[in-house]
């Protein structure tokens, strides 16, 4: 469909007044291994268990500074930079991986909250 006269004026975004493009980078090649239905699957969760362990524990950290986040952004109308880095973080991290596990991308996720 890409390139199709059913996209029209959408088929280039350059030209569009919309505020918010989207560019998707087509790797030059997939791992072939992580693409076999169920080999592929059980491979990604044994590879990723280090994340999920890891991300537990920084969830429930998030999650108890959630409770305390509030108070701040009630008083102060603002989200304290702490707080948002740590919240980001864990969403941009939990992202990568999900990704990762349903093949959206072969990049093995990094152990980190930052980009």
């Amino acid at each position: 469909m890409y390139g199709s006269p059913q996209l029209g004026r959408f088929r280039d975004m350059k030209t569009s007044d919309y505020p918010v493009c989207v560019d998707f980078i087509v790797p030059a090649h997939n791992g072939r291994f992580w693409a076999i239905p169920l080999v592929g699957y059980v491979a990604r969760i044994l590879v990723l268990i280090p994340h999920f362990i890891v991300m537990l524990l920084i969830g429930i950290v998030v999650g108890l500074a959630m409770l305390v986040l509030w108070i701040p952004v009630l008083f102060a109308g603002r989200y304290p930079k702490w707080g948002y880095a740590l919240v980001g973080g864990y969403l941009r991290w939990n992202l990568r991986v999900n990704a990762f596990f349903l093949g959206l991308t072969d990049e093995y996720p990094p152990f980190r909250l930052s980009n």
